[in-house]
């Protein structure tokens, strides 16, 4: 059976005799094993979240790492452009905190800009100026990025390959950009390091493309490395000397939030996330695993491609791997290729030419698929679903039925964050 509870939090790996499991926005349940089978749970963070995230967001740039108070880097007469990563949790309270420190400094909150992504957008996340007070909401501007909006755009250099660096208009003209994105494991997809909220986020849709090539998902191959130092010099080229990081914790939480100089941040923030995230496989990889997408920010192909990454290192040969998620968006045009294509192989190979917005998700799918069987608990037609080749779970019971139906079993909470050690 299944229902839903609420009980303090395991560690990163426990077995239980019943697993807890959350997804989507908020929704709980329990997996209940029968015949006395123990389940392995993954993916539960050390520590709690923040309890005060206004103070810590505060307490971040008022000592910052390696750097002085936020509050004495400006001049009055400073252009500020906040740069605001997709899905940041709690990204309202670090807003409040920078532009805090900026009004404390005399800037006019007119020359404060704060630069989100169309993802936000289409995700439903809150207006990130929600926890300024009212009188300087509609002060301080907000933007959405267009990648395809070339008036938008502004050239800054070119990579040591000889890319095209375009940058949107309004980091490029401000006198200093304020980042403020998550760590995550070096090697996730969509990961470069702490710049990766300004470039590629906020590039052109050329750039978006070449980071969606398939040699972006190796995590040791020449071509994300390549990636990486572009992403590095685009710091540099910017001089952004202060960056805001938040380390997620369990669902849409936060467990920390580092402010400074952003190698001292990346160093630190990567020290932090180990301390919360890192787990330990205690046994063989399991026949099932339930891998649970939380966050309302992650219901999106791409954190789908993360949690099936994350799952691929748990499950067992020829096993089945059953993502819960509250994802609605239609695929797009990748993942659309490979509905009713000939092979695989081929809708692949159309995909590595084109690299459109969802190339990633569908390349990790193809790959699990080649190995596993994949169920899916979403908002998603099912008809759409099965398209897909992959298995529609409509009711939440049905993950009991799944269970009874394998040796062994896996529960992933957190999939798009959880550490999970390859073999």
């Amino acid at each position: 059976m299944t229902r839903s509870v609420r009980t303090a939090q395991p560690p990163v790996f426990a077995s239980f005799i019943v697993a807890r499991l959350q997804y989507g926005d908020n929704t709980l349940i329990d997996i209940e094993p029968t015949d006395g089978v123990t389940v392995e749970q993954y993916g539960m963070p050390r520590g709690e979240p923040l309890r005060d995230v206004t103070a810590a967001a505060m307490e971040a740039v008022e000592a910052p790492l390696d750097y002085p108070p936020l509050r004495q880097c400006f001049t009055p007469s400073d252009n500020m452009a906040i740069a605001l990563d997709h899905a940041v949790p709690h990204a309202p309270e670090a807003v409040a905190a920078v532009v805090g420190a900026a009004i404390e400094a005399k800037i006019d909150p007119a020359y404060i800009t704060i630069l989100r992504t169309e993802a936000d957008v289409q995700s439903g996340i809150e207006d990130p100026r929600s926890a300024l007070p009212p009188d300087l909401r509609d002060r301080v501007r907000l933007l959405t990025h267009d990648p395809t909006d070339q008036n938008s755009l502004a050239y800054l250099a070119a990579t040591d390959a000889g890319h095209r660096v375009m940058l949107n208009r309004t980091l490029h003209a401000a006198d200093i950009v304020i980042p403020i994105g998550c760590i995550y494991p070096r090697d996730a997809a969509g990961y470069y390091g702490v710049h990766t909220g300004v470039f590629p986020t906020f590039s052109d849709l050329p750039t978006l493309e070449r980071f969606r090539a398939f040699g972006s998902l190796s995590g040791a191959g020449d071509y994300r490395r390549g990636l990486i130092d572009d992403v590095t010099k685009v710091g540099w080229l910017l001089g952004i000397q202060f960056t805001v990081q938040v380390i997620p914790s369990d669902g849409f939480e936060a467990q920390h939030i580092v402010a400074g100089h952003p190698d001292a941040v990346q160093q630190r923030g990567d020290e932090l996330y180990a301390q919360v995230w890192n787990g330990t496989r205690q046994g063989p990889r399991t026949s099932l695993v339930i891998a649970a997408v939380s966050g309302r920010g992650r219901q999106t192909w791409q954190g789908f491609g993360r949690a099936l990454d994350n799952a691929r290192r748990l499950v067992a040969e020829n096993g089945a791997i059953a993502i819960c998620c509250d994802l609605s968006a239609a695929p797009g045009p990748a993942l659309q290729r490979m509905v009713g294509a000939r092979s695989r192989q081929e809708a692949l190979q159309e995909i590595r030419a084109a690299r459109p917005v969802d190339a990633l998700p569908a390349a990790q799918l193809a790959r699990a698929l080649d190995d596993v069987t994949v169920y899916l608990l979403s908002r998603l037609d099912p008809e759409m679903v099965e398209d897909l080749e992959m298995v529609p779970i409509e009711k939440t019971d049905e993950l009991q039925r799944l269970t009874r139906r394998h040796g062994t079993c896996s529960v992933l909470n957190n999939a798009t964050c959880a550490v999970v050690p390859m073999d």
